[in-house]
């Protein structure tokens, strides 16, 4: 158990797949914090890792019933989602049930969403954006194709129960149609950012030349 000054509140719900390198999760959150000026002792997050049973999880091969029932609740208290994707191209975070539902539930309930991801995949992504028309079209390629209903999950059990949540409520396709928003609106962010600092950076240029 964690010493008292080190338990708080959760500040963020981190969103996450299995299967990610730990040292990816690290400088992706690392690089985030100092980005954002962030205090990391100011810094709490919720993750399902260390919610989880990982013995009914991995031993006795129990699926997420819990989870599922928790995790609405759980993101709408906590206010905040920090979305972790390993990379741009081909992100494993879109391939996997839980992470898309995750992502969707955050739109739903009105979530504030920031998607982050390590620095070399940040930088692959800049330097696709910064090629022009071509790397834009490959990003919006790889980054627009969500299908909830054919992305999975560690237990077999665990994606039969999020998918039944999917198809009973509002369908695959609203989900589908939610989560690519998002990762377009995010894309044109970051290009929108990269502009202003070029613009920026023009400027400065501009008023030391004169």
């Amino acid at each position: 158990t964690l010493p008292p000054q080190h338990r708080r509140p959760c500040t963020h719900f981190l969103s996450w797949s299995w299967g990610y390198k730990i040292s990816d999760m690290r400088s992706a959150l690392k690089s985030w914090v100092e980005e954002e000026g962030k205090d990391p002792a100011k810094v709490f997050l919720w993750i399902c890792f260390f919610w989880n049973n990982q013995i009914r999880l991995l031993v006795q091969k129990e699926g997420g019933d819990d989870l599922a029932k928790v995790f609405g609740p759980t993101l709408k208290r906590v206010g905040k989602m920090v979305a972790l994707l390993d990379h741009w191209k081909e992100p494993r975070y879109l391939t996997r049930v839980w992470t898309i539902f995750e992502q969707f539930k955050a739109c739903e309930l009105g979530v504030h969403v920031e998607i982050i991801m390590p620095p070399d995949s940040h930088a692959s992504l800049m330097l696709a954006i910064n090629s022009g028309e071509q790397g834009i079209r490959e990003v919006t390629h790889f980054l627009g194709r969500v299908d909830s209903r054919q992305a999975q999950a560690w237990l077999p059990e665990d994606e039969q129960r999020v998918k039944a949540e999917i198809r009973d409520t509002v369908g695959f396709v609203k989900v589908n149609e939610a989560v690519t928003d998002r990762m377009m609106g995010w894309v044109m962010n970051v290009f929108q950012q990269t502009m202003r600092s070029m613009v920026s950076k023009e400027r400065r240029l501009c008023e030391v030349e004169s």
